[in-house]
This record gives structure tokens, C-alpha cells and sequence, in this order.
């Protein structure tokens, strides 16, 4: 093989190694009952698929599209539906949201699910939303926005301080608008933060030990 071809081969090959490294890393989750050693969840300390979660809102909810609207009560609830591990993600359905003490009428069309990607060197993660759409009705004017079918980034997970505190959800993200009429923005950004209930405490990691 000559030399040119040489080095065409070469750079092929360390971009595929470039690309499955990034694919792993991006993939491997797994939430943990204690603090990983050296990024590991000791054997036994895993959170286990079909682990309630359940999500407080800390700070005001705030959906900003023209108009602002502001909850001070809302709850996410849900499952894990896999354990995770050095090749997956974690992923939780949502089997109820609720927002409530809102500033315009808001109802819930489809919950969605969650899914959270590990934060390499952390014990945090980051997380994406999907289908969940929401109607915020403000001012007689109805748009519905939400996340989208391949995945909307939503924000960070903090893992908790001590074996006694909870993590910590940060929701800073722009959805799009699903439907409604001209005076509806193409796009809403949403903030807010949320407190892990359960489960508790909660690491991030991506390899078991």
C-alpha cells in the first residue's frame, strides 16, 4: 500500500475510534444509591429498573412564549424502564405531570418520557425530554408546546451532596411549538428547578463496579 493510502486508512480509522468513543461515553449511564469510587457504583448499589422517581418544583416554573407564564406548583412522576449500564442510558416514562397556581390556564396532553446522559469526570448528568406537549392557554390565546420525537435538551442533573441530600433537576431549554396560531411563537424557552424525592440520593456514573 502506498504511502498516500496509508494515511487515508489511518485517518478513516481514528475517526471511527473518535466516533464510537464519543457514542460510549454519550450512553453509559447508571444511577447509584452511593458515591461512586473512581466513577464505579459498587456492585449492589444501583438504582434497579421500574425505581419510582418523583420530582419537586424547588423554584417557580416559568414557560416564556410572548407572554409569561409562571407555575409555583408542579410534580413530575415516573419510572425507570432500564437499569443502565456502560452501553445505555437511563430512561423514565412519565405517568403524571401536573403544574398547578399557574398565571395562565396550563394542561397536560401527553407526558412524555426522560432520558439521562452521564456527565464524564461528574457524578451529574444531563437530560433530554420527549413528547411530552403541554396547553398554555393565556390570555385566550391557546398555543401548545413541548419536546420534541427525537429528543429535546432540557438540562442538568446534580448529583446530591451527601447520602442524606437530594439532587437537584435544572430545567433551562427552548421547545417548539406543536400547534396554534400566528400569535403563538415558533419556539418557548421553559426554566425551573426541580428536587429529587425520590430517589434518594442519587450519583450518576457509568460503570458498575
Amino acid at each position: 500500500m502506498n504511502p498516500l493510502k496509508m494515511l487515508v486508512v489511518a485517518v478513516i480509522a481514528a475517526v471511527a475510534a473518535i466516533a464510537l468513543l464519543g457514542a460510549s461515553d454519550a450512553s453509559a449511564t447508571i444511577f447509584c444509591k452511593t458515591a461512586p469510587q473512581n466513577n464505579d457504583c459498587p456492585d449492589g448499589w444501583h438504582w434497579p429498573a421500574n425505581t419510582p422517581i418523583h420530582l419537586s418544583l424547588s423554584e417557580t416554573f416559568s414557560h416564556a412564549a410572548g407572554t409569561s407564564n409562571t407555575c409555583t406548583e408542579t410534580t413530575t412522576k415516573g419510572r425507570t424502564t432500564n437499569t443502565g449500564s456502560s452501553v445505555e442510558t437511563i430512561n423514565m416514562v412519565i405517568e403524571s405531570i401536573t403544574y398547578a397556581k399557574c398565571t395562565c390556564q396550563t394542561n397536560v396532553i401527553t407526558n412524555g418520557a426522560l432520558e439521562f446522559h452521564h456527565k464524564s469526570g461528574t457524578n451529574d448528568a444531563t437530560y433530554t425530554g420527549k413528547n411530552h406537549e403541554v396547553t398554555m392557554n393565556c390570555a385566550g390565546v391557546s398555543c401548545i408546546y413541548g419536546t420534541s420525537s427525537t429528543g429535546t435538551n432540557l438540562g442538568t442533573l446534580t448529583a446530591s451532596a451527601t447520602g442524606t441530600s437530594a439532587a437537584v433537576l435544572d430545567l433551562e431549554a427552548t421547545v417548539p411549538k406543536k400547534s396554534g396560531g400566528f400569535l403563538c411563537p415558533s419556539t418557548a424557552t421553559w426554566a425551573g428547578q426541580y428536587t429529587f424525592t425520590e430517589p434518594k440520593p442519587l450519583y450518576i456514573t457509568d460503570t458498575l463496579g
